[in-house]
């Protein structure tokens, strides 16, 4: 099984992990865009689930450490709309191990200008607020901690796939049956954008978040 291009470790729990380092989970979804289970954490050997998704995904794939206590993972895992996603409560969050949720990533509520103020126009700098997740963790992943003539794209595989997120853009952006995506554009980690609530296309989906005490 390929692992993310970072230069951590792979780990078989989460004590100890540094950020960087990555650990292995199973998913097992189910038919009919329903959500799946998450399992094996640290221990999976299934086969990978593919980088471009199929219609059910099965198999494993890997969380990676960004922070304290938070884990994101390096790929969609099921191709579902933002709704299906609310129901199954992995939006903000859903209980798994002790003390552990996994739910979906943050990806801001709007366009951000040069100085980290709202825009309602894309200019370039990825979403407001600024410390969104995913500007912060995987459009600005520690270019150190990434394997030398590799990219983040090869760590999180951000371009194969559209990450349904949790926000509601600002209404005066889109009408508020719309919830973020990112990114828009395949070729652009910051690129902002969004999609209906109720809207499923294959590959755009869940990006699990693993957050737990640590």
């Amino acid at each position: 099984m390929s692992v993310p291009a970072t230069n951590g470790k792979l780990r078989a729990s989460l004590k100890g992990m540094k950020i960087g380092d990555y650990i292995v989970c199973k998913y097992v979804g189910q038919p009919n865009g329903n959500l799946g289970t998450f399992s094996e954490l640290g221990a999976s050997t299934a086969n990978e689930i593919p980088i471009v998704l199929p219609g059910i995904s099965n198999g494993s794939f890997y969380f990676i450490k960004v922070a304290k206590g938070l884990l994101i993972a390096d790929r969609v895992v099921h191709s579902t709309s933002w709704e299906s996603l609310n129901v199954a409560k992995l939006i903000q969050g859903l209980p798994w191990l002790t003390g552990s949720i996994i739910r979906s990533i943050t990806g801001g509520v709007a366009y951000a200008d040069a100085n980290g103020n709202i825009s309602t126009t894309d200019k370039g700098f990825g979403a407001f607020p600024t410390n969104n997740e995913w500007d912060k963790y995987i459009a600005n992943f520690p270019i150190q901690l990434i394997q030398n003539g590799k990219t983040s794209d090869d760590v999180f595989n951000w371009s194969k796939a559209i990450t349904r997120c949790q926000e509601t853009p600002i209404l005066s952006i889109v009408a508020s049956s719309y919830r973020v995506a990112r990114p828009y554009d395949s070729k652009k980690v910051m690129s902002w954008g969004n999609y209906v609530t109720s809207a499923s296309f294959q590959g755009h989906g869940l990006r699990p978040v693993l957050e737990y005490k640590e």
